[in-house]
């Protein structure tokens, strides 16, 4: 009856933070604890490596490939409890490689070790049989002060990857290095981790210190950026 009429919507928002799932999602460790919870929506993971999204309506159950929207993101990496290991320790084993390269092309496997008690790093060089083409090396017994942290190996003057070999061999949960291209003035330097088995690579740099020395701050104050500059004068 009324010929001008007021038109009011009063909407009602609902919210959640961010990474929180609403009350009718469920995150899961299988697919039976899934069917046995009372939630709408419910993730879990496969044995394929993918999450699921498993949906309940009247129509039936459905599971299909999520995409995990609501969920951290979680990335494969490494965060350090310990320091940097020294680059003269660096030093030191690349001396020893690039001398087993002189000596006949071999290669060879260095141990570098936590002691606790010192709070420093040391190497190790296990008692091996090398060749020019593989190390093998019996794992030494340790005392229960020491950590060992990083399995170095060489590939004398071949690139520092990682071969077939060595991801069978690598299956100890820990950090391994391998140092290539040794007989060139800088050598290749590759790094990862073994979590389980599974493989992840590293920066160097986050488990060695850059090689390269420090060097005076005043060279720092002689660089500048843009434009032409004149003769140098010393």
């Amino acid at each position: 009856k009324d010929k001008s009429p007021r038109c009011v919507v009063k909407p009602r928002v609902t919210a959640q933070s961010k990474g929180d799932l609403p009350a009718y999602k469920g995150v899961f460790g299988s697919l039976d604890d899934a069917l046995r919870s009372d939630k709408v929506i419910s993730l879990m993971p496969s044995s394929d490596g993918r999450f699921y999204e498993m949906r309940r309506t009247e129509l039936g159950t459905f599971i299909a490939p999520a995409s995990c929207r609501g969920i951290q993101e979680v990335k494969a990496g490494f965060i350090p409890a310990l320091p940097l290991v020294p680059r003269e320790l660096t030093l030191e084993i690349i001396g020893f490689f690039r001398s087993l390269v002189n000596g006949g092309g071999l290669e060879a496997i260095v141990n570098i070790l936590w002691d606790k008690e010192r709070e420093a790093f040391c190497t190790f060089v296990p008692p091996q049989t090398v060749s020019h083409g593989s190390a093998a090396a019996e794992l030494p017994r340790l005392h229960s002060r020491y950590l060992h942290y990083i399995d170095v190996h060489s590939h004398n003057t071949m690139p520092a990857r990682f071969s077939a070999v060595d991801d069978a061999d690598e299956k100890a949960t820990r950090v391994y290095a391998v140092f290539g291209s040794l007989d060139r003035f800088i050598p290749e330097i590759s790094v990862r981790i073994s979590s389980g088995g599974s493989f992840s690579e590293l920066d160097p740099l986050t488990v060695f210190e850059p090689i390269g020395k420090a060097y005076p701050e005043s060279w720092n104050a002689r660089v500048t950026t843009g434009g032409e500059t004149g003769g140098l004068e010393i």
